[in-house]
């Protein structure tokens, strides 16, 4: 899966190198370069960003401070924090509000690409997770319905608990109908769901 990483750094050494780094183990990512937050905060606009790498200390905005004002807009983004030993404190700071890793300069090339692969699989993992529950919430009337048919015919639901559907319906009344038509039952369906809807209401 491709992902888009943007490196924050106001020194072009790392930048750059950084980039090479990325560029050279992983082809397929799109990495994005920033000298100041400032630059970040307009490119965050126009990018849909994976993964952050940034420098703690920089003039102007701090990296920890392009954290506090982007991290409520972009939650689902992963941020690393570059620093030197001496401004450790400040990753710790960095860690509590969030981030995921950190780098101490001078950056080691083996560090960085393990990082981009834990990062990148735990991204993954969330995006194949959030497409399973939306699929779950957008077909949740259907399995509804089957639940319905399997509990009608008295048939095993498994570790299904029926009161997550029926105890906000308490009391209520289940009708069956049964369409005698043959071929394709679309239009019957539609139908009698319709008229039930009206009866229901009235």
């Amino acid at each position: 899966m491709m992902m888009n990483i943007l490196v924050v750094d106001d020194e072009h050494v790392i930048r750059n190198g950084v980039k090479r780094t990325i560029n050279a183990q992983f082809p397929d990512y799109c990495v994005f370069l920033a000298d100041n937050p400032e630059s970040a905060l307009a490119l965050l606009k126009n990018e849909s960003i994976d993964i952050v790498l940034t420098d703690v200390c920089m003039p102007g905005m701090t990296g920890i401070e392009l954290m506090e004002v982007s991290h409520k807009t972009y939650r689902k983004m992963k941020w690393v924090f570059i620093s030197a030993y001496s401004e450790f404190e400040y990753v710790k700071q960095a860690l509590s509000l969030g981030a995921k890793e950190y780098l101490l300069k001078p950056i080691g090339k083996d560090s960085l690409i393990d990082i981009i692969h834990r990062l990148s699989h735990d991204i993954s993992q969330e995006k194949v997770q959030f497409e399973e529950l939306y699929l779950l919430k957008n077909n949740m009337k259907f399995l509804q319905e089957a639940v319905f048919i399997r509990l009608m015919k008295g048939l095993d639901l498994g570790n299904i608990n029926v009161k997550a559907f029926t105890q906000d319906y308490s009391p209520f009344h289940m009708i069956l109908v049964k369409i005698s038509a043959e071929g394709e039952r679309q239009l019957e369906h539609f139908i009698i769901e319709n008229v039930m809807t009206e009866m229901i209401q009235s």
